[in-house]
């Protein structure tokens, strides 16, 4: 599913014979099938009210504790925050006594889907992995924060694209205040950013290799 722009057809051009289906890009990501449902329904971001932080469950460069100290400066004071971690993240400890230290803040391990979460969020900071399908699906507005390096190419492109943020976790402090601020005093370009991606893809990449496989053996 992801995303190189307009390489995104070719990548595997070398690889396999003329006559194979690619079934390549974020139309065919395969979604858990609540996302196509509520990609259905779903209205643009008009305020930022509520972060989700996410850098998947081991969370190793242990970001999310950066991002919630970070969001704990007054400026922030009014932003509700949802965090999510692996129980077995040797950083969980550290996540959690930061945001007992905030108000407004929860943190949850081991949820079986992030469709909840991300349908009541306004933004999110997180990494690049394929958790960026889920969030495009449901039209999430997201500051990317690549943590490992096949994330880097595909977030770049993506972000350059969709004119979406784009940060280095060595540099967070004043960058990721900064792009908080904007989208605080500049509902308009939340609410833009959610349309953007939203567009992206609808979910149904499941019914589409479903549809695929059996229209080929037909």
């Amino acid at each position: 599913p992801n995303y190189f722009g307009s390489n995104t057809n070719h990548r595997y051009r070398e690889l396999v014979p003329p006559s194979c289906t690619r079934l390549l890009g974020p139309d065919y990501a395969l979604l858990s099938p609540e996302y196509s449902w509520m990609h259905s329904f779903l209205p643009p971001r008009t305020e930022l009210k509520r972060i989700l932080v996410y850098f998947g469950g081991a969370d190793l460069f242990n970001v999310s504790s950066k991002v919630i100290s970070i969001l704990s400066s007054h400026e922030f004071k009014l932003l509700a925050i949802d965090v999510v971690i692996g129980s077995q993240s040797e950083h969980q400890q550290e996540v959690r006594q930061l945001a007992d230290k905030r108000p407004h803040t929860n943190v949850y391990s081991n949820i079986q889907t992030l469709a909840g979460l991300i349908a009541r969020a306004d933004l999110c900071i997180g990494a690049g992995g394929s958790t960026t399908w889920e969030r495009a699906c449901l039209g999430l507005p997201t500051i990317t924060i690549p943590i490992a390096e096949n994330q880097v190419l595909p977030s770049t492109i993506l972000s350059a694209e969709i004119d979406s943020p784009l940060l280095q976790a060595d540099f967070l402090d004043s960058d990721l205040t900064e792009k908080v601020l904007t989208f605080m005093k500049s509902p308009e370009s939340l609410s833009a950013l959610s349309l953007r991606l939203s567009q992206l893809l609808d979910g149904s990449g499941i019914s589409k290799l479903l549809n695929t496989i059996t229209s080929s053996n037909d």
